[in-house]
């Protein structure tokens, strides 16, 4: 019988419900509701790739990453060397899992956690480079909170050409009502609405809004300005239709938990810390350098989801939110399921579900947008965004 694919894991922390946990576990043994989700695929009654080994950083009181990896007989490994290597001296898996989020690290001036997504990444191109062979692999989330590191990462992939698949679970999980823009739209303006902190949510806001609109016609031609508002400079940019009212309406209309009553009166400010005080609501402006338009607003306390609103050039409006809650609440967040299967897909091809551009791009837009609250109502240009793709 031909060798199933073998799949590591390097991660920072595993409890529940981490994003390791969501993913690994489920990969080990999928819930009988992920069916419903394409998980495992059509056809198969169980993965069709093997994790056969975890490095796993940190072990607080709710680890559960030991006692997972005992169970389903999953060697852990202390270094990431070891755990590429199978304990031996070359690359000896056919994939890597990089889920490098959550964990106790600290926090920058811009209040972006300094995850070591870039500093475990360069640990496993190690053992690429000794092996002389490389592997797909799957970065959870942005590539890294800092600019130039998501570029190192994406030229060093490029350099070795291996396989570079990261990106937010929310676009992968679908939509509460089917999305109905034809793809090709020649497009003006674009909202999202979202909660949370300003940097691990906002994230998830411009991922989620950038693989709709970059289906526009023409595709993505990048982006070449941010500017960001918060507190007081946020309701002087609304007074100064800065944004589109009817957007904002029509994508807080498609939300699913929204609070009732008028958006200002529920606003409230999100736990993870935050340099500007309890100034709120925030929102991040993007100039796209085709004439799009592009903007996510936090409304943390009165929408609970990921919410769009897209206005193409004859006026009409398309919206939509996001299924991530309901899986959430219902399916322990069944859209990782679906992510699952996309990366499966990934490690067994080689052909992500968008161009490696794509995550580079929303990786650039938040750590851009997080960098311009400093300088709230100031357009920051960003060079580092002029480019394009397709989806």
């Amino acid at each position: 019988m031909p060798t199933r694919p073998r799949l590591a894991v390097v991660t920072p922390i595993y409890f529940p419900p981490s994003h390791s946990d969501v993913i690994v576990t489920r990969w080990l043994q999928p819930l009988p509701t992920d069916r419903e989700f394409g998980w495992p695929p059509p056809g198969h009654d169980r993965p069709r790739t093997d994790i056969v080994s975890m490095y796993i950083a940190q072990f607080p009181e709710n680890d559960i990453g030991r006692e997972v990896a005992e169970r389903h007989q999953v060697p852990l490994f202390s270094s990431i060397h070891d755990a590429l290597t199978l304990g031996g001296d070359k690359l000896a898996v056919d994939g890597v899992l990089l889920i490098g989020e959550h964990g106790d690290y600290p926090y920058n001036e811009w209040s972006q956690k300094m995850y070591p997504r870039r500093e475990m990444f360069d640990e496993i191109v190690e053992v690429f480079k000794s092996s002389g062979r490389s592997v797909p692999v799957f970065c959870d989330k942005h590539l890294s909170y800092d600019a130039a590191s998501a570029i190192h990462m994406v030229e060093t992939a490029r350099a070795l050409n291996f396989p570079l698949m990261a990106g937010s679970s929310i676009p992968i999980g679908g939509f509460m009502k089917p999305w109905t823009l034809p793809a090709g739209s020649d497009l003006t303006e674009a909202m999202g609405l979202y909660y949370g902190g300003l940097e691990a949510y906002g994230y998830h806001s411009i991922d989620f809004l950038q693989s709709l609109v970059a289906t526009r016609h023409g595709g993505e031609s990048g982006i070449e300005s941010v500017t960001a508002y918060y507190g007081d400079s946020f309701w002087e940019a609304e007074k100064e239709d800065l944004w589109s009212e009817e957007l904002m309406r029509a994508a807080m209309a498609q939300a699913h938990n929204c609070s009732p009553g008028d958006y200002r009166d529920n606003l409230s400010g999100p736990k993870a810390p935050q340099p500007f005080g309890d100034q709120w609501p925030a929102a991040y402006c993007f100039q796209h350098r085709d004439g799009l338009r592009t903007t996510h607003l936090m409304l943390q306390g009165h929408i609970k989801d990921f919410a769009v609103a897209v206005q193409d050039k004859q006026g009409e409006v398309f919206g939509g939110c996001s299924h991530s809650s309901i899986n959430s609440t219902n399916n322990y967040y069944a859209h990782f399921a679906m992510l699952d299967a996309k990366i499966e897909e990934f490690m067994l091809t080689g052909k992500s579900p968008a161009p490696v551009e794509h995550y580079l791009l929303s990786t650039l837009a938040i750590a851009a947008a997080v960098h311009a609250l400093k300088q709230p109502g100031k357009m920051l240009e960003t060079p580092e965004m002029a480019f394009s793709y397709q989806m």
